[in-house]
């Protein structure tokens, strides 16, 4: 089952023209993966597949779990991208699919500049909740 994920526009009149020109080869990559900052009571890690956080186009994988720590399905999970300094997310919105058992995957988190950048993983289920927020550098 494939979610589609909210990226945060913030800038909603910059064209995919003017992102375009701001892009990278993706060859620049954070020294290490973050592990952020968790808040709620539903349990969430995130793992950047090899070799992200990089430029360019990143998959996460994404771990679910309820409060006692068991495997959590069916939860609505989202991923926001945001660059404080320019106001912006990214130019696509990230694709999340259930994996079974727990276990989510997202494509399409593409980080197309070099600088500051805020990554939410947020999960929702019955009114519960987890976020994650990992914020990391990327060099240009």
């Amino acid at each position: 089952r494939s979610f589609l994920l909210r990226a945060a526009s913030g800038l909603a009149a910059l064209s995919a023209v003017g992102l375009a020109g701001a892009c990278d080869d993706g060859a620049s990559k954070a020294d290490e993966a973050p592990e952020g900052v968790h808040t709620g009571t539903l349990g969430i890690v995130v793992t950047f597949v090899s070799p992200g956080p990089a430029l360019g186009e990143n998959t996460l994988d994404i771990e679910v779990s309820d409060a006692d720590g068991g495997p959590l399905d069916e939860a609505e999970v989202m991923v926001t991208t945001y660059m404080p300094a320019h106001g912006h997310g990214s130019p696509r919105e990230p694709v999340v699919t259930a994996q079974g058992d727990g276990s989510y995957r997202a494509t399409s988190v593409v980080l197309h500049m070099p600088g500051s950048w805020r990554v939410t993983v947020r999960a929702e289920r019955a009114g519960a909740y987890g976020q994650r927020v990992l914020t990391f550098s990327l060099d240009g």
